[in-house]
């Protein structure tokens, strides 16, 4: 009898094992890609990608899908789960030798965390991630990641209504962003530019919000979503939220023919991909 439990231990622990298996650098470059575009688009599908990657038998991998599903639980609205996988990650984080690659994927944490707390209102603790973060990047001169960085801190000056400060900041990354086009792959060049953009109009709306005499700030928020909708075309939430944001805009210079058009357009593009928008229209 204790043989045969043994036996089945031991086949219960291989499958487990088994399960495992080796995943390439640039198999591991191209999952954390499709993980990060997710965040755009379709959560669960970029679950999917997180499990894909967690097969992986390299703790690096691990670390860095733990804290990307962290972060889209936390989209989610999967408060159980966020701290949980998240936790994991730097369980992960732990058995991974110092390299310039764990100092990489710190920074990469360090951000999921800090957008995750962003997501709750702790602005606080969303800035010391990101200032963390930002640290691991230039130890190992990750320009995309440092750009990443600055355009997060400053959606946190927007949030507690430093508007100047954040287009500013926000209009330094984007130039900088087409002068460095060379480090990044297309499609991370047109997700970077569809974020930005979207950020700026952003800013600029929220700026007018608090300074209802400049109209000419409503301009400049519609000239940045519709940047962002030209870049967006991959990345369907940005795009949707991009044209909804354009609509309202139009809405409140009494565009109403660009306006009405506008919403049309999000209700078209909210059937073709499952209702992803619930507006209410």
């Amino acid at each position: 009898m204790r043989l045969i439990i043994s036996f089945l231990l031991f086949f219960a622990l291989n499958i487990g094992f088994s399960q495992k298996k080796h995943i390439t650098e640039q198999e591991y470059i191209n999952l954390q890609e499709k993980i990060r575009f997710s965040f755009n688009a379709n959560f669960d599908e970029g679950q999917a990608y997180v499990a894909e990657l967690m097969k992986s038998d390299n703790n690096e991998h691990l670390a860095f899908a733990a804290s990307a599903s962290s972060y889209l639980y936390q989209l989610k609205g999967n408060k159980a789960k966020v701290d949980v996988t998240y936790n994991e990650a730097l369980q992960y984080l732990e058995k991974v030798p110092q390299s310039a690659s764990k100092t990489r994927l710190q920074a990469y944490i360090c951000n999921f965390r800090g957008l995750t707390e962003w997501k709750r209102g702790n602005f606080s603790k969303a800035l010391d991630n990101y200032q963390k973060g930002i640290k691991y990047s230039i130890t190992v001169d990750d320009v995309i990641q440092i750009v990443k960085f600055k355009s997060n801190i400053a959606l946190i000056n927007e949030e507690v209504g430093n508007y100047q400060l954040a287009i500013t900041n926000l209009r330094q990354n984007n130039d900088f962003i087409d002068k460095n086009e060379r480090f990044y792959s297309r499609e991370q060049y047109q997700n970077s530019k569809s974020n930005i953009n979207l950020d700026l109009g952003g800013s600029y709306e929220g700026y007018f919000m608090k300074n209802l005499d400049k109209l000419y700030l409503l301009d400049s928020a519609a000239y940045f979503y519709k940047k962002s909708v030209t870049y967006s075309q991959n990345f369907i939430g940005n795009k949707i939220t991009a044209k909804l944001s354009l609509g309202n805009v139009y809405l409140m210079k009494k565009d109403f023919i660009n306006a009405e058009k506008t919403y049309f357009d999000i209700l078209f593009l909210s059937k073709q991909n499952n209702n992803l928008c619930n507006c209410q229209l």
